[in-house]
């Protein structure tokens, strides 16, 4: 969606078109683009779910007899904790992969909209938003599944 309304096409990888002009004309570098985008912010959604599930399983540890849905909450109440600083850091590692460009943008005096509407640039934002919609989808996902899974399993350790 952002690929398109923002019309960023593969070409702003390195080496895209090294691939084009090496007998592979037939790649869609919008598609491969996208899918490393996704692979880009896989790690801090795991990252995101691991530090949810860890959480609600010590709650769940040291208070075995806690509701599924307290679980959860709990898992919620350290997703929205952790989400803030995950997406920071996606946005400063995307930022520092194209810092030289933006120095060399900010020393030439170019006006900040015009940065921002470089395909390059653009690239890198829309990697941070593609980052950040996927962290808010993992936080709750995680935090209900752990909450409900975690304590059916302590409920089955007691009988």
């Amino acid at each position: 969606m952002f690929t398109r309304a923002m019309n960023i096409h593969g070409a702003v990888m390195s080496g895209s078109e090294s691939l084009l002009y090496c007998g592979f004309q037939d790649l869609n570098l919008t598609e491969i683009f996208m899918a490393a985008i996704f692979i880009g912010s896989s790690g801090a959604m795991m990252d995101l779910a691991v530090d949810i599930t860890s959480a609600v399983d010590e709650v769940v540890r040291k208070k075995p007899d806690i509701k599924p849905w307290e679980a959860v909450k709990s898992g919620i109440t350290v997703g929205r904790a952790a989400m803030g600083t995950i997406t920071t850091t996606l946005l400063l590692a995307y930022s520092g992969s194209c810092i030289a460009q933006l120095m060399v943008f900010m020393a030439q005096g170019t006006p900040l909209d015009c940065i921002l509407n470089y395909k390059y640039i653009a690239a890198e934002l829309i990697h941070t938003v593609a980052g950040s919609f996927g962290i808010v989808t993992v936080a709750p996902v995680t935090a209900l599944a752990a909450g409900l899974l975690l304590t059916e399993r302590s409920g089955e350790k007691e009988r």
